[in-house]
C-alpha cells in the first residue's frame, strides 16, 4: 500500500517544526538497567503516576571489564557481550529527580552492571493520531 501525501492527508499538520528554545517542560528519562529488575522499575515508574507511557527496548551492552559469567554445557566463560533493557519516559521537568531517584533505588543492586540513567531536553512531542502537542501529548 502507497500512501500518497495530498491536501487531505496533510491538513492540520503544521508546516513544519516550530523550533526554539525549549518549546516544551519535558525531558526523556533513558536509562539501561537489569533485565531482571525491568518488572519492578515499571511498577515503581507507574505508581508515581506522572507518565502517560513508557517505552522499553531489549538491548546488548558491551565491557572488556566485565566480571560477570556466563556459563555453556557445563563451562563457565566471561561475559563481555550482555544483554539489558532500555526504559524511555517523557517526563514533565518538575518530576524529573523523582523519576530518577525511583529507578535508582529500585534498580541498584551494588554490583557492576547496574545500568545508567541519562536525561535529555524534548524539544517538541507530538501524538500523531491526534495532533495533540508537547506536555498534552504525553
Amino acid at each position: 500500500m502507497t500512501l500518497k501525501l495530498t491536501k487531505d492527508v496533510l491538513a492540520g499538520a503544521p508546516e513544519s517544526y516550530p523550533g526554539g528554545e525549549h518549546d516544551t517542560d519535558v525531558k526523556l528519562v533513558s536509562c539501561i538497567l537489569r533485565e531482571e529488575l525491568q518488572d519492578e522499575v515499571l511498577e515503581a515508574i507507574a505508581a508515581l503516576d506522572v507518565v502517560g507511557g513508557i517505552t522499553l527496548t531489549g538491548v546488548q551492552g558491551y565491557d572488556p571489564r566485565s566480571k560477570e559469567l556466563g556459563q555453556h554445557r557445563g563451562i563457565t566463560y566471561p561475559l563481555k557481550i550482555y544483554s539489558r533493557v532500555r526504559l524511555d519516559v517523557a517526563v514533565p521537568t518538575e518530576k524529573v529527580n523523582e523519576v530518577i531517584r525511583t529507578i535508582r533505588n529500585v534498580a541498584r543492586t551494588g554490583k557492576t552492571g547496574d545500568g545508567k540513567i541519562f536525561v535529555t531536553d524534548v524539544y517538541h512531542i507530538e501524538r500523531i493520531r491526534t495532533g495533540e502537542v508537547n506536555l498534552s501529548a504525553i
